[in-house]
């Protein structure tokens, strides 16, 4: 081993390079192999060497010990493999094993052992260098320095963040009333925060959960959309999940003809009595009409209807539910002479066709936003209508279909 003295100058480096250094599988126990004594705070130690050495089979462990008064104190340890290290290609590594700062000794030893068997580890070498630097405290590596060391101080802390990822600090709180820690923030880009216990009530503590109760005893959840509660009839919480598992029915007029005068005809509508709590969501129409000939067109809309005739005339037809055991009391009247209300709103949709088209039109619920709903406990409905409003040299013929969803 190769020792080169200070030069006299307190800042100068001293240097201690190894032999080459070869580590049998028997070499368990440490064995120092590389050593520099001297009035010395700060050290780096290096490790050339084949590949081999920083093998997870071979497991190569490196402590570094300070000396002072006699005594010989741990540092830091690493395994080789762990410590920051590079390739040359050729089969070669370069390590840097430990770094230490503002630890004054009387010396520094490095020891090697194997902590797991394999093939002999040849060629391996170490160089420590070592100085006396007025530096803080700091260690790269674990080990010896490791632990946490409670101070108590009379007066404020300042606590130095000395790279971006590298705060850590424990706050103890020594008595019921006495918490308070503040850790400023230097410069705009680094950490501020403020830990304050105003009063000896604010203390916020964390209490364990605890093993799972049965069903009646545990807490219950209440969902809200900041006014009121979610998941009744009246504010029913909306989810795909929800809709997947509710009744859905469909039902169709059959062809009504629209006439040729001027005037609105009511091909069907979907009535929702007040007597009905269900919810119903409306989420398809599909209209179609078959052509005339000559001239004229007709409206094909789609209207909001508050009240229908006590004797409609027409034809009352009964839903088709999509599961056979659904059931609805809802019913749609098609072909009606009596016509139902209609309120003086604008309509859902509205096509116009002229005499002589063929066509069909189909509104379906779009993937965000609200179904045209028909409320619980409220009586309304939804009326197509072929409005014909140029004379027609001959009728179409018009059929609508309802598709809905009830919860």
């Amino acid at each position: 081993m190769r020792v080169e003295p200070l030069t006299g100058q307190e800042q100068a480096w001293a240097a201690a390079e190894a032999d080459a250094f070869t580590l049998t599988p028997a070499s368990t126990s440490d064995a120092v192999v590389v050593a520099i004594a001297g009035d010395f705070s700060a050290c780096d130690v290096w490790f050339s060497g084949p590949e081999n050495w920083v093998g997870a089979v071979e497991s190569v462990v490196l402590r570094i010990f300070g000396n002072s008064a006699g005594g010989r104190v741990l540092l830091a340890q690493t395994a080789l493999r762990d410590a920051q290290h590079s390739e040359d290609g050729q089969g070669n590594t370069s390590v840097w094993v430990f770094s230490v700062r503002g630890i004054p000794v009387e010396g520094f030893e490095v020891t090697c052992h194997r902590a797991s068997a394999g093939n002999d580890l040849a060629g391996g070498r170490f160089t420590l260098r070592a100085a006396a630097r007025a530096e803080r405290v700091a260690v790269a590596g674990s080990g010896g320095l490791s632990a946490a060391i409670p101070v108590t101080v009379a007066s404020g802390v300042v606590v130095s963040q000395a790279q971006a990822s590298s705060l850590q600090a424990t706050v103890v709180q020594p008595s019921a009333a006495s918490l308070q820690a503040t850790v400023v923030q230097p410069s705009a880009s680094l950490l501020q925060a403020t830990v304050v216990q105003p009063s000896f009530s604010s203390l916020h503590a964390t209490v364990a959960q605890g093993a799972p109760a049965v069903h009646a005893n545990r807490w219950p959840v209440v969902l809200s959309d900041g006014t009121g509660v979610q998941g009744t009839v009246s504010n029913p919480l909306v989810t795909s999940r929800a809709r997947d598992d509710a009744a859905v029915f469909a039902a169709a007029s059959g062809v009504v003809s629209s006439g040729t005068a001027v005037a609105m005809k009511s091909i069907a509508y979907l009535w929702h009595p007040a007597s009905s709590s269900k919810r119903v969501e409306v989420r398809r129409i599909l209209v179609s009409f078959g052509a005339g000939a000559g001239t004229g067109h007709v409206l094909v809309r789609a209207m909001r209807i508050t009240g229908v005739n006590a004797s409609p005339n027409g034809t009352p037809l009964t839903p088709v539910a999509l599961e056979g055991l659904d059931s609805t009391t809802l019913v749609l009247q098609t072909n009606v002479t009596n016509p139902p209300t209609r309120a003086s709103t604008a309509d859902y949709f509205c096509v116009v066709a002229p005499g002589t088209l063929a066509d069909r039109y189909e509104w379906v619920l779009p993937p965000h936003g609200k179904p045209i709903v028909l409320r619980p406990s409220v009586a309304e409905g939804i009326e197509v209508v072929a409005d014909v409003k140029a004379v027609l040299t001959a009728a179409m013929q018009v059929t609508a279909c309802f598709e809905w969803v009830e919860v």
